[in-house]
């Protein structure tokens, strides 16, 4: 009887690497789905805003693909089904401004994720004043008005 539950747990947690991959897969090639906002920063400032903005949203597992423009952060461990995927993509626009786009999708509808790509977007442009005002960002977020 051990045996078969072992049996059923590989199983399910292979599945479950499985469907991680898939939904990686599906995010990255969405961005023309994503939000885009473009802000009043460079391009490296926007890839380091946007790595602290993922933490900030609960990303864990943050990949940096800079060859190909993007950034991947993933919340919640890949075999369940409440996490969630995130990509955020960086396009200089010029010397002094950067266009962000992000696509976030979840396993299961808004369950169990404080990440959308609104609140993406609003902690970005939190972010943004922080840097501007010649700070250091902080580890955990600011407080929302």
């Amino acid at each position: 009887m051990k045996k078969t539950a072992m049996a059923v747990v590989a199983l399910l947690v292979g599945f479950g690497g499985l469907a991680g991959c898939a939904t990686t897969a599906s995010v990255v090639h969405d961005k023309d789905d994503g939000t885009s906002q473009v802000y009043q920063v460079n391009s490296t400032q926007a890839w380091e805003i946007a790595k602290t903005v993922f933490r900030w949203q609960g990303g864990e597992d943050i990949e940096e693909h800079r060859p190909k423009g993007y950034l991947l952060a993933r919340s919640g461990a890949t075999w369940v089904p409440w996490g969630s995927m995130m990509v955020a993509w960086i396009d200089q626009v010029d010397g002094k401004k950067t266009k962000v786009t992000v696509v976030t999708k979840r396993r299961i509808g808004d369950v169990g994720t404080n990440s959308s790509e609104e609140e993406f977007h609003k902690r970005f442009a939190d972010a943004v004043k922080i840097v501007k005002a010649g700070k250091r960002l902080p580890a955990e977020p600011p407080k929302q008005k």
